[in-house]
């Protein structure tokens, strides 16, 4: 009895004494825990563009940190922020900017078929009303002549015309002879039928040679949409169908670009609305490797602000008379009008 008694305490010691390792174990690993998160990860900063240098001391307008160094405006310890701002491009209050074409235009015809001739290559400048390219037009070509050929007929007016002169002069007999009871009066009458019948034939003839010359009109329309004209002044950007290919509805056949004047386009930020006046002066400054500064006028000031990115669109108009520039440019916009407002007093 004594012995089976010591061999149950004997495995009560040995389970309080598993127990005891089990909640060192637990209190260890919570400790571990506890510790990681009072010490925290190690501080990442990160430091975002802003419109105002200032707001990158310490945070706040022209103010100092510890040791006169320069803090950033926007720390975050353990994650990541994100801010959209408009970044200077320049000391003087530039912003970043795009030169585009005036327009963009994939010339396509009116009309489905196979390509006959492309008279431009990519690269090519045209002039408005140049004609680029044609499509297959044999059909159209026929009925175009003989639409003119019909219209050039005028046998059916001359005959009538002739016919009406011969009645109205019998016409003219018949009430004579009528008068003297030479003739009866039947065919008197019958005469004076005859010539307004006349009169209605050289009618419907005359709008028969109308109705010709209309038709000529319409072949001539129906062959001039099988021919391709540039709509405007500018520049082939690409050729995207060749002679032998067809046309349909979806698929258009060269893409063209107006590069005078070009159009630029900014976003500025919130801060500077109501600087910026349509019809105002902007100083356009062309990445390299064209570089230089160059005058254009401000055409749209946006009405809408952007409220994730707080940023309103500015399109400038920017003259390319010698086609110097290529659309598709990077560049750096400024606006005098805005740093004098900011010169007045009063004002920021």
């Amino acid at each position: 009895m004594n012995e089976e008694k010591s061999e149950v305490e004997m495995w009560r010691a040995a389970g309080k004494k598993n127990q005891a390792n089990k909640n060192d174990k637990r209190a260890r690993k919570q400790n571990k825990q506890s510790q990681k998160r009072n010490a925290g990860p190690a501080r990442s900063a990160v430091v975002f563009e802003t419109l105002d240098p200032r707001v990158l001391l310490n945070g706040s307008r022209g103010r100092r940190g510890r040791g006169d160094r320069l803090c950033p405006a926007f720390v975050l310890c353990g994650a990541f922020i994100v801010v959209i701002a408009a970044r200077p491009a320049a000391a003087g209050g530039g912003f970043d900017c795009v030169i585009e074409p005036q327009q963009t235009v994939k010339l396509s015809s009116a009309v489905a078929g196979v390509i006959g001739e492309v008279l431009v290559d990519r690269g090519d400048f045209v002039r408005k009303g140049q004609v680029v390219a044609r499509l297959e037009a044999g059909v159209e070509e026929a009925n175009l002549a003989l639409a003119q050929a019909k219209a050039a007929d005028d046998y059916a007016i001359k005959s009538a015309q002739a016919k009406l002169e011969f009645l109205r002069r019998k016409h003219e007999r018949s009430q004579e002879l009528v008068g003297r009871q030479i003739v009866a009066q039947s065919t008197f009458d019958e005469d004076l039928a005859n010539a307004r019948m006349a009169e209605q034939d050289l009618r419907g003839a005359e709008v028969a040679a109308y109705v010709a010359k209309l038709e000529v009109e319409q072949a001539a329309a129906t062959l001039a949409q099988r021919v391709l004209r540039s709509p405007v002044d500018g520049v082939v950007v690409e050729v995207m169908l060749h002679p032998g290919e067809y046309r349909n509805d979806q698929s258009p056949i060269m893409t063209l670009a107006q590069i005078d004047p070009l159009r630029v386009e900014a976003f500025v930020p919130t801060a500077q609305f109501g600087r910026i006046a349509v019809g105002g002066t902007a100083l356009v400054e062309p990445e390299a490797p064209i570089g230089g500064t160059l005058s254009g006028r401000v055409d749209v000031v946006d009405r809408v602000i952007d409220a994730a990115s707080g940023m309103f669109g500015v399109r400038l108009e920017l003259p390319n008379p010698d086609h110097r520039l290529p659309g598709g440019l990077k560049c750096t916009v400024s606006f005098p009008e805005m740093a004098a407002s900011r010169a007045e007093p009063g004002k920021e």
